[in-house]
């Protein structure tokens, strides 16, 4: 009434009109905002009252010119500014992740471009190949199941320069990784290659045996990947070369100073290796037991950066002495390196192994061993390989510095209050 607009001192009677209306202003402007079709985007004034921003939280980008760049919060207490973070990188950032998230196992055909809009890749992009060292051909071939590439390296040239990759390896083939392109052999050889922002997963094909456990686990229980851990494949060969590496003495002469081994390199935390169902080992592991020069492995197989995981693998060949050989790490003493091992994964002759698996300095965020029992298939012998992943991990030899397991994160915004002031203007 318009008593409330006056002054008490002049007669007016409260509560005071400016006021009270001042109050439904601000709260219906919000809700305007919101009715209206629009999104809270990132308040740097928020965040550090609020003690950073809960996990869950989805906000706008402040770019006006791509309005369509959204970010949702994976963590509680995040007061990193998502508006930093690459707009066309799928991967987390920094606490952030872009929003729709895509999927990073199946080889997505969705992807975000340099402007941040999601697209979708056409027919003649290839996310999915067919390597074979037998019978493929890296001149001839167009990476397709009856037309195989011969290498690796030919694959993840003609794929995507990011996104999901599926690279299928034919069963019981052999493929060297060298550092270097070079392998004292009259075979011919894959090279190693820059993953950049990929997140690359490699499994087999062309095994009957597999190819009737998938079919029937398909059928009859939703545990993807089991089917990779399953004793009787005929799993493809992943032969991790190395060789010596020189440097200059006082004297400025050289010298036989380490070991460098194949490396899976990429965008530091950006790039994502999953093997399935493949048999990985090293190459010349006698020499590598008996090295006449004692020297250390100066770059590891999986680097800093990288995040790797591994569902049904034998990991055969491993060298059997000197607590210098290390296999994982090198590169950015800063970095973080993450492994996943999922349903089983055998280790063999551990007990007859006694080198250093990974460097100081790096840190290992999640390590999963799952064991997850294979349902009883009808009419074929078909059982569950035995882990020893835990067992492995538990040799004082085994690693170096420290495993850290992630807990479960707490409930999303127990953290929020909602006592401060906002800076609107910010």
């Amino acid at each position: 009434p318009k008593q409330t607009m006056i002054s008490a001192l002049k007669g007016g009677v409260p509560p005071w009109g400016q006021d009270h209306n001042g109050i439904l202003y601000q709260i219906t402007e919000a809700i305007q905002w919101m009715q209206a079709g629009g999104l809270p985007s990132f308040n740097q004034d928020f965040c550090n009252k609020n003690n950073g921003y809960s996990k869950g939280t989805i906000v706008q980008g402040d770019d006006p010119n791509r309005p369509w760049v959204l970010w949702q919060c994976l963590e509680d207490n995040n007061r990193f500014n998502p508006n930093q973070n690459k707009v066309n990188i799928i991967n987390p950032q920094n606490g952030w992740i872009r929003y729709p998230v895509l999927s990073k196992i199946y080889g997505n055909i969705l992807y975000y471009d340099k402007d941040g809009q999601l697209l979708v890749a056409s027919p003649s992009v290839q996310t999915e190949f067919y390597v074979s060292s037998s019978e493929g051909n890296d001149k001839m071939g167009d990476g397709t199941m009856k037309n195989p590439y011969f290498s690796i390296s030919k694959a993840l040239q003609q794929a995507p320069a990011t996104g999901s990759i599926m690279i299928y390896l034919k069963a019981s083939d052999v493929h060297y990784l060298t550092p270097d392109g070079k392998l004292n052999s009259d075979k011919e050889i894959d090279h190693t290659f820059d993953l950049q922002t990929k997140n690359v997963t490699f499994l087999a094909y062309g095994d009957d045996f597999l190819d009737q456990a998938t079919e029937w686990l398909n059928k009859h229980t939703n545990n993807i990947g089991l089917n990779r851990s399953l004793v009787g494949l005929t799993r493809p060969k992943l032969i991790i070369c190395w060789t010596y590496t020189s440097s200059l003495d006082n004297n400025n002469e050289l010298y036989i100073s380490g070991i460098r081994f194949t490396r899976l390199s990429g965008t530091s935390g950006q790039f994502y290796v999953n093997f399935w169902g493949i048999e990985i080992e090293i190459d010349r592991i006698n020499e590598m037991d008996n090295d006449p020069y004692h020297v250390n492995v100066i770059e590891g197989w999986l680097i800093s950066g990288g995040h790797y995981s591994f569902t049904g693998c034998i990991f055969n060949k491993l060298p059997k002495n000197g607590l210098n050989h290390f296999i994982v790490g090198g590169g950015d003493a800063n970095g973080i390196i993450e492994l996943n091992f999922s349903f089983s994964n055998f280790f063999v002759n551990i007990s007859n192994t006694t080198f250093l698996y990974i460097i100081e300095n790096v840190k290992i965020n999640s390590f999963v061993d799952i064991d997850t029992e294979v349902p009883v298939i009808p009419n074929a012998p078909y059982n569950q390989m035995r882990s020893n992943v835990i067992e492995f991990f538990s040799k004082p030899a085994a690693y170096h510095d420290h495993v850290e397991i992630i807990n479960n994160p707490a409930p999303s915004y127990k953290n929020l209050t909602t006592n401060f002031q906002i800076d609107m203007d910010g």
